[in-house]
C-alpha cells in the first residue's frame, strides 16, 4: 500500500507544512515529531535551534546516539536512547531490549516502543509474536487498555502480517485498532510503522473515531490527521491550508513532519 501524496492538486499546501519549519516552538516538540525530523531535510537542524537537550538532539539525529542505561532505573531515558539507536539503524543488544521491555511493561507511554525495541534487536522476540499472532484468539480487552498481543502487532505487525491469511490479518487489525486511543494518549504514534501493513479498510472507522477526539493531548491530532493521510483519508486539514493553520501548534508540527516525512521517502 503506497501513501498518497501530501495533497495531488495543491503545492500551496506542501509550501504550507514546509513552513511550519521555519519557525517551530519548543512547546510543539513532541517524541514523534523528534523521531520524524531526522528523515526531513533540514528539520532536524530546525528543532536543533530550540536548544534540545542531548537524548532530543540524538532523536533529530544531529548528535550520535548516547550509551545504552540501565533499563531498569529509568525506563523513559533508556527508551528514549534506544530509539535513537533504532532510527539510526545501529546495533542493539538483545538481552538489554528484553530487560527494557521486561522493565516497561504496563507502562502508558513506553511499553509499545519498548516493546519494538525489543523486536528490532531480537529474531527470537520476533519468533514468539508469530506464534502469538497466528492463534486464531482474540481476547476481550476493556477499552483504554493494552493487552500483549495488541503489543505484539504494534510492535512486529510490518514483519508478522504479510505471512498471516488476508481474513486473520483483518481481523487483527481490527481488533488492534482499539489501541489508537491509548496511542494518542501518549502521543506516541505507534501505528506509523506498522499502518502499511495493515488492513486499511479495517482501519477507518478507528481513525474517523480518533479525528473526532474532544481531549487529545497536544499532538494528538496530528497523529490522527496523520494516521488519515497514510490510510488514503484526505482529511480536511491537507486539503486546504487555511484548515491546517487552525491546528494548534504540536499538531501542525507532528502533521507537518509525518506527511513530509512521507512525501521525502
Amino acid at each position: 500500500m503506497s501513501s498518497p501524496d501530501p495533497d495531488p492538486a495543491s503545492a500551496l499546501l506542501l509550501d504550507a507544512l514546509r513552513a511550519e519549519l521555519a519557525a517551530p516552538t519548543a512547546e510543539a516538540l513532541s517524541l514523534p515529531a523528534l523521531r520524524l525530523s531526522r528523515r526531513v531535510p533540514g528539520a532536524g537542524q530546525a528543532l536543533g535551534a530550540l536548544g534540545l537537550t542531548p537524548i532530543q538532539r540524538a532523536l533529530c539525529g544531529l548528535d550520535a546516539a548516547p550509551a545504552f542505561p540501565d533499563p531498569e532505573s529509568n525506563v523513559e531515558q533508556a527508551t528514549l536512547v534506544g530509539l535513537c539507536h533504532l532510527d539510526a539503524s545501529a546495533p542493539i543488544p538483545a538481552a538489554w531490549a528484553a530487560r527494557l521491555e521486561a522493565a516497561a511493561e504496563g507502562d502508558p507511554a513506553y511499553w509499545v516502543p519498548a516493546a519494538r525495541l525489543h523486536h528490532a534487536a531480537d529474531p527470537e522476540r520476533e519468533r514468539q509474536s508469530r506464534m502469538r499472532l497466528s492463534e486464531q484468539d482474540l481476547p476481550y480487552v476493556f477499552p483504554g487498555e493494552l493487552h500483549p498481543a495488541m503489543v505484539d502487532v504494534l510492535a512486529s505487525a510490518d514483519r508478522v502480517f504479510t505471512a498471516l491469511h488476508i481474513d486473520w490479518m483483518r481481523k487483527l487489525t481490527a481488533w488492534a485498532a482499539d489501541a489508537m486511543p491509548a496511542d494518542q494518549a501518549a502521543v506516541g504514534l505507534w501505528f506509523w510503522p506498522v499502518l502499511r501493513f495493515m488492513d486499511e479498510r479495517a482501519l477507518i472507522a478507528p481513525i474517523r473515531r480518533l479525528e473526532r477526539a474532544r481531549r487529545a493531548p497536544p499532538g494528538g491530532r496530528g497523529l490522527a490527521l496523520a494516521y488519515a493521510h497514510r490510510n488514503g483519508l484526505a482529511p480536511a486539514e491537507l486539503r486546504d491550508p487555511a484548515a491546517f493553520a487552525r491546528l494548534a501548534a504540536a499538531d501542525r508540527l507532528l502533521l507537518a513532519l509525518a506527511v513530509l516525512s512521507d512525501h521525502s521517502a
